[in-house]
């Protein structure tokens, strides 16, 4: 499969699945969506609801090679944990890294949601010298951040 391509071999049943799940986001997905669509994590360019391969993830950057995914309660289910595993085994096989968060992290701590996403992008930034060279502009991840405020600020 071609590094460039976006879906992995998606079905075209799974992009219609996805566009009926854009259409109805869930409460954290539009909490999570509406704090990566603007700086400083829009340069990446996420995209909701995606399908990667079997799968759809809830929040994918093709130039990190990144899926953030909202698990709700069900996720604490032992049979669901182990699809989970097999999901985020299937997506780095494709070189894909993975970042779950918790539907009561994002709607009781968002400030902690912030840090993690934080944390996930920078890691992938410094460790990926394929990164589109805007992300290594000025405004990028590089730096010390303070995300104390409504939005991150870059030093």
């Amino acid at each position: 499969m071609s590094g460039t391509e976006m879906h992995y071999g998606a079905s075209p049943k799974l992009f219609k699945y996805a566009v009926d799940m854009r259409k109805n986001p869930t409460a954290t997905e539009k909490i999570t969506w509406d704090l990566i669509k603007v700086p400083p994590f829009a340069q990446f360019r996420f995209r909701r609801q995606h399908p990667i391969g079997a799968f759809i993830a809830d929040f994918y950057s093709h130039s990190l090679k990144a899926v953030i995914e909202i698990d709700g309660g069900y996720h604490l289910d032992k049979e669901q944990r182990a699809l989970d595993g097999f999901r985020d085994s299937d997506m780095e096989g494709y070189g894909i890294r993975v970042l779950r968060l918790k539907n009561q992290e994002v709607e009781g701590d968002l400030e902690r949601v912030r840090e993690r996403i934080m944390s996930f992008v920078d890691g992938i930034v410094k460790q990926s010298p394929s990164i589109h060279p805007a992300s290594r502009q000025a405004g990028s991840l590089k730096g010390d951040f303070d995300c104390r405020e409504a939005t991150c600020i870059l030093y």
